[in-house]
C-alpha cells in the first residue's frame, strides 16, 4: 500500500512538472526550448546576465531561397527568421521609370512576450546602426563588426537601420491575432508559399482577384500573392492575416501608364484590411474609391516606384487607419476629393482618421491633403500620434487646395518627426504648407473648378527631432483666370506648440511665410 501511495505521489509531481513545461512557466530549468515546424515557444535564462526570456514567437519556414535577402540574417535564439528582399528608392527626384532602387530587408514575426534578435550582416556594422522609432530606445548591442542583438517586447514595426543605406523592417505581429478570421465563414485561404496567376485560378489572367461581398481573404504566415484585389460596388469584405502582397514582378511605367494596384475598392461598405504587408508595388498601394465605413490597422507598406503613394482616399468617407508602417515613394497618406467615373457627381470627404502610424517618406509628403480637391466638402480630417521616421523630399504636414472644395476640420497632433531632411533632390526644405491656390498642374487633371478655400486647421503638439531651418508657409491666393476672378484665403489656423529642434515655432519665425490669410494663431 505504501509503494502504491509514493507511486501516486511520484507520478502527481511528475506531471506537475510537465504540466509547466508545457504552459512555459518561470519554473523551467535553462536553456529549454519547444519548437514546432514554424514556431517556438521557450523560456531561456542568459547565464551572463541572469536574464529570463520568457516568449512565444512564429514566423514562416521553408521560404523560397529566391526570394530571400541576401546580406542579413536573423535569428531568435536557434530560429532562422526568414528575411525577404524588397526594393526601396533612396532617389528624392521623381523619374517614371524610378530606376534608382536598391534590394533591401523584411522581416515578419508573430510574438507574444521579449525576445531577443540577432542580425549577422555580411557588411560592418560597427559603422552606425540606429532601431526607430526612437520613442522605443532599443539599443542594438554590437557583438563584433558583422553582429549585432536587440530585445523586442511588444507588437509593432521597426526600422532597424545601417549607415550604408541597408535597412530591415521588422513587423512584429501580435501572437496568432488574426487566426480566428480562419474560421469564418466565406473565406479565401492562401496557404504558405507563392500564389500567382501560374498555380492559383483564383487569380485571373490580368493578375486579378475579384471579390464578392461578405468575403474573408486571409493570408497565412509565409503566403505571398502576387496579384491585384479588387472590387467595386461591394460590401463586407476583410483582407487579413500574416501574409504578403507582392507587386515585385509587375510592371509599372507612368509614362505609358502601366501599372498594378494592390487594393483598388471603388464604391465599396465596409470593407477591413489587417495585418497585410504590402511590398513592392506597381503603382499606388491602396486606392480607395468613393467608398464608406473602411477599417485599415496594422498593415505594413514598402513602395519604390514611380506614383508609389501608400494609402490614397479619392471621396472616401468614415475612414480609420491605426498602428500601420508606411514607406512611400510618393506621399505616404494622401486625401483627395475626385470625380465619379459613373456619373460625373463631384466628391464628398468626410470623418477621416490616422491614428498611431509610423511613416517614412522617400519622396513627396508624408500626411496630404490635396492636390486633386473636386467637391466642395472635405471635413472632419485627422493625423493623431503619426511619427515620421524620416521626410527627404516635400513637407511632412501639407494641405493643397486645387480645385473648390472647402477644406474644414483638419487636426493634425502630437506628431514627433524624426528626421526632417525634406529639400533633398528635386524636393522644398518645407516643413507645413498650408495653400488654396490654383495649380497648372493639378487643377485641371479631372475638371476645372473654381478655387476653394481652407478653414479651422488644428496643429498641435508637433516635435521636429532633427532639421534644417525647414519653411513654414501658410497662404491663400487671388486666382486670376477669366471668369474664376476672386480671393481664397486660408483661415483660423491655430499653431500650438510646435519646436523646430528645440526652437519653438512663433510669429517670428525666420521662415514664416503668410499671405491672402487671416486669424492665424501661435500659442
Amino acid at each position: 500500500m505504501k509503494k502504491y501511495i509514493l507511486s501516486i505521489f511520484l507520478l502527481i509531481i511528475i506531471l506537475t512538472m510537465s504540466s509547466c513545461i508545457q504552459e512555459g512557466t518561470s519554473s523551467l530549468s535553462t536553456n529549454t526550448i519547444y519548437t514546432t515546424k514554424d514556431s517556438v515557444a521557450t523560456v531561456i535564462e542568459d547565464t551572463s546576465t541572469n536574464k529570463e526570456y520568457d516568449y512565444k514567437i512564429k514566423t514562416a519556414s521553408n521560404v523560397d531561397s529566391r526570394l530571400l535577402y541576401k546580406n542579413m540574417t536573423l535569428k531568435v535564439f536557434d530560429l532562422d527568421i526568414p528575411i525577404y528582399n524588397c526594393k526601396t528608392n533612396f532617389s528624392h527626384t521623381w523619374n517614371a521609370e524610378a530606376p534608382q532602387r536598391m534590394n533591401n530587408a523584411v522581416a515578419i514575426v508573430e510574438l507574444e512576450g521579449t525576445a531577443r534578435f540577432s542580425l549577422t550582416a555580411t557588411f560592418n556594422v560597427e559603422l552606425s546602426c540606429t532601431i526607430r522609432p526612437l520613442s522605443e530606445e532599443i539599443v542594438p548591442e554590437v557583438i563584433d563588426d558583422r553582429n549585432i542583438e536587440f530585445e523586442i517586447s511588444k507588437a509593432g514595426q521597426y526600422t532597424i537601420e545601417f549607415s550604408n543605406d541597408r535597412t530591415l523592417h521588422l513587423f512584429v505581429i501580435e501572437f496568432e491575432k488574426y487566426d480566428s478570421y480562419k474560421d469564418m465563414d466565406n473565406v479565401m485561404y492562401f496557404s504558405p508559399g507563392v500564389h500567382n496567376k501560374t498555380n492559383d485560378k483564383r487569380i485571373n489572367s490580368n493578375n486579378r482577384i475579384n471579390l464578392n461581398s461578405n468575403t474573408v481573404v486571409f493570408l497565412d504566415e509565409g503566403a505571398i500573392v502576387e496579384a491585384r484585389f479588387e472590387a467595386t460596388n461591394k460590401s463586407n469584405i476583410i483582407i487579413v492575416g500574416y501574409g504578403i502582397v507582392s507587386g515585385a514582378n509587375f510592371d509599372r511605367n507612368a509614362n505609358t501608364g502601366t501599372a498594378t494596384v494592390p487594393y483598388d475598392f471603388q464604391y465599396c461598405n465596409n470593407i477591413k484590411f489587417f495585418g497585410i504587408s504590402t511590398l513592392d508595388p506597381a503603382g499606388w498601394c491602396y486606392n480607395l474609391f468613393f467608398s464608406n465605413n473602411i477599417e485599415i490597422d496594422d498593415i505594413k507598406i514598402i513602395s519604390s516606384r514611380s506614383n508609389g503613394d501608400g494609402i490614397s482616399l479619392q471621396s472616401c468617407q468614415n475612414v480609420h487607419c491605426s498602428n500601420s508602417f508606411i514607406r512611400s515613394w510618393d506621399d505616404s497618406l494622401v486625401v483627395k476629393n475626385y470625380v465619379s467615373w459613373n456619373n460625373g457627381s463631384e466628391g464628398t470627404t468626410r470623418n477621416i482618421y490616422f491614428d498611431n502610424c509610423l511613416l517614412w517618406t522617400d519622396l513627396a509628403q508624408s500626411m496630404e491633403i490635396g492636390y486633386e480637391t473636386i467637391g466642395e466638402i472635405m471635413d472632419n480630417i485627422n493625423f493623431t500620434n503619426i511619427t515620421v521616421l524620416h521626410n527627404y523630399h516635400k513637407a511632412p504636414i501639407s494641405i493643397h487646395n486645387g480645385n473648390n472644395a472647402n477644406i474644414t476640420n483638419v487636426h493634425y497632433k502630437d506628431i514627433v518627426i524624426e528626421d526632417a531632411s525634406m529639400g533633398k533632390g528635386d524636393g522644398k526644405n518645407i516643413l507645413i504648407e498650408i495653400v488654396s491656390e490654383f495649380s497648372s498642374t493639378w487643377s485641371t487633371n479631372h475638371k476645372v473648378t473654381a478655387v476653394g478655400s481652407i478653414d479651422n486647421v488644428i496643429i498641435e503638439n508637433v516635435t521636429v527631432l532633427f532639421s534644417k531651418n525647414p519653411q513654414v508657409s501658410i497662404r491663400g491666393s487671388y486666382d486670376g483666370r477669366s471668369g474664376y476672378e476672386s480671393y481664397h484665403y486660408v483661415t483660423n489656423v491655430v499653431i500650438r506648440n510646435i519646436y523646430i529642434s528645440g526652437v519653438k515655432l512663433d510669429e517670428n519665425y525666420p521662415n514664416l511665410e503668410m499671405k491672402y490669410s487671416n486669424n492665424i494663431t501661435f500659442e
